[in-house]
C-alpha cells in the first residue's frame, strides 16, 4: 500500500496530469483488493508523514492501523463505486513543488554527491525573535491552509512549491529563516535559496497547528511555552546552512 496516510491514500497526479486518471483507476482497484482479501487483523503503516507533498486528503497523526479499521475509513472503502473514488481523490489534491517533474529523472541517473556536511550550532527562539527584529526575513514555506491556522507575525508566506518562481522577493543580504510544520519544506527551501548565493538558516523541525495558532496570537508567549516542549520550534532548535 505505498504512498499511504492513515486513513488516506497516495495522490496520483504527481508522473503528470496524464497519468493521473489511469493511477487513481488503477489505484482504486489496489486498495479494493487489499482492503477485500486481506485479514482484518493485519497491521498498516503510513509510508509518508502528515503534511508530505504526497498527501491526497485528510490524515491523522495514527502510527499504524489495521485491515478491518481501513475498511471503516478508508476512502476506497466508503466511495459508493470507482467514479465516487475519483471525485474525491482529485478533488483533496493540493500545490506540490515544480522540482517534482525532475525527481524521476533524477532518481534514475542519481544525483550530485555533496560529499560530508558540516553541523552547525542551533539558534534558540529568541535568538530567532532578535534576527526577525533586526530585519531578517523568516519564509514559511507551508500551504496555503496551513498559513490559515497560524503563523508568526512578520512571516513571509511563499510555498516551497512556488519559491522558484517568487526567489526575486527575497533580499540578498541579511541571511534568510525558513520554517514550514515538519522542518522537511524547510530545508527543502533552504537548498533552493542557498543554491542562489544567499545565506539561509532552516528549523531543522517545524511549527504544529497549535504552535502556530499560538505563535499568530502570542509570539512572545509562543517562544517561551516552545521552549520547553518536545519537538517544538525551540527544541528542534535550528540549522544554519551556507
Amino acid at each position: 500500500m505505498s504512498g499511504r496516510w492513515l486513513p488516506s491514500a497516495g495522490r496520483t497526479d504527481l508522473l503528470g496530469k496524464e497519468m493521473m486518471l489511469t493511477l487513481t483507476r488503477q489505484q482504486y482497484h489496489t486498495l479494493r483488493r487489499v482492503l477485500d482479501t486481506l485479514p482484518g487483523q493485519v497491521r498498516v503503516y503510513p509510508t509518508h508523514g502528515a503534511s508530505s507533498f504526497c498527501l491526497s486528503t485528510g490524515s491523522d497523526s495514527a502510527r499504524s492501523t489495521t485491515i478491518a479499521q481501513e475498511r471503516l475509513v478508508n476512502p476506497a472503502a466508503v466511495a459508493k463505486d470507482e467514479d465516487e473514488f475519483i471525485q474525491r481523490q482529485m478533488a483533496g489534491y493540493s500545490e506540490y513543488p515544480t522540482y517534482y517533474r525532475y525527481m524521476g529523472p533524477t532518481n534514475k541517473e542519481g544525483p550530485t554527491v555533496l560529499g560530508a556536511l558540516s553541523t552547525p550550532p542551533p539558534f534558540s527562539p529568541q535568538e530567532v525573535q532578535e534576527r526577525m527584529q533586526g530585519g531578517m526575513p523568516l519564509v514559511d514555506g507551508r500551504r496555503s491552509d496551513e498559513w490559515r491556522e497560524g503563523h508568526i507575525p512578520g512571516a513571509l508566506h511563499i510555498h516551497v512549491g512556488d519559491l522558484a518562481q517568487r526567489m526575486h522577493e527575497l533580499p540578498k543580504q541579511p541571511p534568510i529563516m525558513t520554517i514550514c510544520r515538519s522542518g522537511h519544506r524547510a530545508q527543502i527551501a533552504a537548498s533552493m535559496i542557498v543554491a542562489t548565493g544567499r545565506e539561509v538558516i532552516a528549523v531543522r523541525d517545524g511549527m504544529g497547528v497549535a504552535e502556530a495558532r499560538m505563535a499568530f496570537q502570542h509570539w512572545h508567549g509562543w517562544v517561551r511555552r516552545a521552549s520547553g516542549a518536545a519537538g517544538s520550534y525551540a527544541s528542534a532548535s535550528i540549522v544554519c546552512s551556507r
